[in-house]
């Protein structure tokens, strides 16, 4: 059997594969000062990562306990004195967490305690801030459209409340519009108008939880 024979060019031809670990080891070797600051940076941007996500666990549980604290004022017995303390409270959140999301809440309970101690103008204004909030959710922004009618209409400035209701958004809302609709024409004794707007409400929205309310008031109308 006939061996195969190398030449000794070939014998002496390097490897290829260590032809490519030397060029990079020296390709590092070169640039090692580039490699170390990489490294160093790379390192620093995980800190940064985990130093911001820690910063905001720990201020998302500060506004979650700043905010249950106002809340839980309302649970007290004696309203009267828990009211104003509250008020404070939201207030004192909304001034130091007014982007976040939690901000909306605050505004919805402040507004709704200026309602009740009949401060007519600081309820109009935190409830109107309330829709305008950036990180309000649909809900809550109609929420609020609904609130603020609600004051509009009980200082009779009819155009104004229709306005604002007609903006709630979203078609299963389209109910509460209905209703709200039909209750400012009533107010106005618009009777034909507030027939309409019910008649759409029986009719098209049969699962809503004002339906039953609506025929009632239908059958009122039309002795």
């Amino acid at each position: 059997m006939s061996e195969q024979r190398m030449s000794r060019k070939e014998l002496h031809r390097p490897d290829r594969i260590q032809q490519a670990l030397y060029a990079i080891s020296n390709f590092i070797f070169i640039k090692k000062k580039w490699f170390v600051a990489g490294g160093v940076a790379l390192i620093v941007a995980v800190i940064a990562v985990f130093l911001g996500i820690q910063y905001y666990q720990i201020q998302q549980i500060k506004q979650a306990n700043l905010l249950y604290a106002a809340q839980q004022i309302l649970t007290e017995d004696d309203l009267e004195n828990a009211e104003p303390r509250a008020l404070n409270a939201f207030n004192e959140f909304y001034e130091k967490y007014p982007d976040s999301g939690n901000g909306v809440v605050a505004l919805m309970h402040i507004g709704k305690l200026h309602v009740k101690q009949n401060q007519w103008e600081q309820a109009e204004q935190a409830y109107r801030q309330a829709t305008k909030h950036s990180k309000a959710a649909v809900s809550l922004v109609n929420s609020a459209k609904v609130s603020l009618a609600v004051i509009y209409e009980s200082q009779q400035k009819w155009d104004a409340a229709n306005e604002v209701i007609n903006s709630i958004e979203g078609d299963d809302w389209r109910d509460v519009r209905w209703k709200y609709l039909a209750q400012i024409a009533l107010a106005q004794r618009d009777i034909n108008t507030a027939k309409d707007y019910l008649e759409r409400l029986v009719e098209r929205t049969p699962h809503s939880v004002f339906r039953q309310e609506a025929q009632t008031m239908l059958l009122t109308l039309n002795p």
